[in-house]
């Protein structure tokens, strides 16, 4: 399949059986963000098909082909790690072969504590491998579970058990994990997944390598462009060094020529085409904004379209759109390219004036759709707090994060707009998503200490706010994020006491007390309730 898909890009419909590949059909494969072309190398979607048997059979999928493979071949906790099965089928060999990626993403979803083992599971998403480390050389405890760690009595993690097991890094993934009061089962999630789901596709992309953080921003802002495809695919191309010039070819001893048809004084590169060559000067020195294309500092073809993809604040004049500055220059690329064919192929001349006006005419094309664009974007509305419906009260919450802590705050108003109540609470850090949810968590506490009955919570956690609004039942939907489901099932609990409350997603425009409130509370590192006096003094 590989070898058939390969052949068709490279060589299309040509009935020729030789074609030239010019990139790694590895590297093509490789995710867009990782500057390949997404296509699906199907020796590891093979891999990937395998481990979701896999996955079903250490996450307790009860069809009958789980059951009896389970059965058979003696699948217990701790699978994972445990040898091959003695004249198994081919089948079972690749699902233990799979297990391997299953080893990346599969981690422990801490419930009560009681099934999760504290050193042989994995079940610390945090850190590598999922598992942790003892502090100095502290022996492992074999028998020790997860259910040991936890205070019964307060429902959070034992600090002192921790810090006398654990390493400093280890405790503070822990702590970072957080504890439902709800006594639900240990189970198994898949991290790589932010609901944490087994998907074929997560699973397919987890095997995939990856590039440093800069070039993967790259190739992201790359294919964000505002631009048609057939540009992008320029870019692309350039970047990767793989148009077929003159150097290339010579590279790969398919031509004896390699100087640039223009000039005829420097080798035929795509760093001299596009940019060193007098041609590409002159093209881009006679544009609408007279670009000195010699100036930028460049040593290679990828920083040459990194500059243009995500150009530096002295490249670009303040008065100049960045999205017509990337317009124009791949347009003078292109222009650049196909007057290079022309010479080669057509044997003909190389006419500026000609080109200057090609160049102007498609960016004047694109012009006119960027001002039909315009047009058709609705005015921005003034974002405003709305008063809840009457005889309801109303709850804003948000969350202010600097380094290790997390200050959640809550501001009750009534129909009127008068502050009833308002407070902030001090939280450990965990992720960002955890610190609002935790900010929703303490705005319907803060609604049973009150003892209020109907209420509308507002926030600006576009991500929390949904999963509560689509909760049916007080069950929350599957596609929550792992991170913040014990958090959430937590604050479901004790909103279903309340005679009436909803959940509402807004703008951060629309939440602003809470917002300065959370960030008066982190500065002052205020824990409870706020007097209405000191709040308007010092918010």
């Amino acid at each position: 399949m590989d070898k058939a898909i390969r052949r068709f890009w490279w060589k299309g419909d040509n009935a020729s059986k030789k074609y030239m590949a010019w990139k790694n059909w590895k590297d093509l494969c490789s995710p867009k963000a990782e500057g390949g072309l997404g296509f699906r190398e199907f020796k590891i979607f093979n891999q990937a098909l395998l481990a979701k048997l896999g996955w079903m059979l250490i996450s307790g999928h009860q069809s009958l082909c789980t059951r009896l493979l389970r059965s058979k071949y003696k699948v217990r906790d701790g699978w994972l790690n445990t040898g091959r099965a003695y004249q198994a089928s081919p089948i079972w060999r690749g699902i233990e072969k799979a297990r391997e990626v299953l080893k990346k993403g599969a981690c422990y979803a801490v419930g009560n504590g009681h099934k999760v083992r504290v050193w042989e599971d994995p079940w610390i998403p945090w850190l590598e491998n999922f598992k942790l480390r003892p502090k100095g050389n502290l022996v492992e405890q074999q028998s020790l579970v997860v259910s040991q760690l936890i205070d019964g009595e307060r429902g959070c993690w034992d600090l002192a058990k921790l810090k006398e097991l654990f390493d400093e890094e280890s405790c503070c993934a822990i702590v970072a994990i957080p504890l439902s009061l709800r006594n639900t089962q240990d189970k198994m999630m898949w991290v790589a997944n932010p609901h944490g789901i087994f998907t074929v596709k997560s699973a397919y992309f987890l095997q995939q390598g990856v590039l440093s953080s800069a070039e993967r921003s790259v190739w992201r802002r790359l294919w964000r462009l505002i631009m048609h495809e057939r540009y992008k695919m320029m870019l692309w191309r350039i970047a990767h060094n793989i148009l077929p010039t003159r150097s290339r070819l010579k590279e790969l001893g398919l031509t004896q020529e390699g100087e640039c048809p223009f000039c005829h004084k420097k080798e035929e590169s795509c760093l001299h085409l596009f940019k060193d060559c007098e041609l590409a000067k002159a093209l881009w020195f006679g544009n609408r904004w007279n670009v000195r294309i010699d100036e930028w500092n460049v040593s290679s073809s990828f920083q040459l379209v990194q500059l243009v993809v995500n150009p530096p604040s002295n490249l670009v004049p303040t008065e100049i759109p960045i999205d017509q500055f990337q317009t124009m220059a791949v347009i003078t690329w292109e222009q650049i390219w196909n007057l290079r064919n022309q010479i080669i192929f057509k044997k003909s001349e190389a006419n500026m004036q000609v080109a200057l006006l090609s160049i102007e005419r498609k960016f004047h094309e694109h012009s006119i759709v960027w001002i039909q664009q315009d047009t058709n974007k609705t005015p921005m509305q003034t974002m405003i707090w709305k008063a809840p419906a009457f005889g309801s009260l109303k709850i804003n919450c948000d969350t202010a994060v600097v380094e290790k802590e997390v200050c959640v705050a809550a501001v009750v108003r009534d129909w009127e707009g008068n502050i009833i109540a308002a407070g902030t609470r001090m939280e450990s850090k965990g992720t960002v998503n955890q610190a609002e949810a935790k900010g929703i968590k303490w705005a319907i506490l803060m609604a049973k200490l009150l003892g209020l009955r109907k209420v509308e919570v507002e926030g600006d956690s576009k991500i929390c706010f949904e999963v509560l609004i689509k909760a049916k039942n007080g069950e929350l939907p599957k596609a929550t994020l792992w991170e913040t489901r014990p958090i959430l099932e937590d604050t479901l609990q004790p909103a279903t006491e309340l005679e009436e409350v909803s959940f509402k997603w807004i703008k951060r425009e629309s939440n602003e007390a809470a917002h300065v409130l959370a960030k008066w509370g982190l500065a002052n590192r205020w824990h409870g309730f706020v007097v209405l006096s000191s709040l308007l003094d010092q918010v």
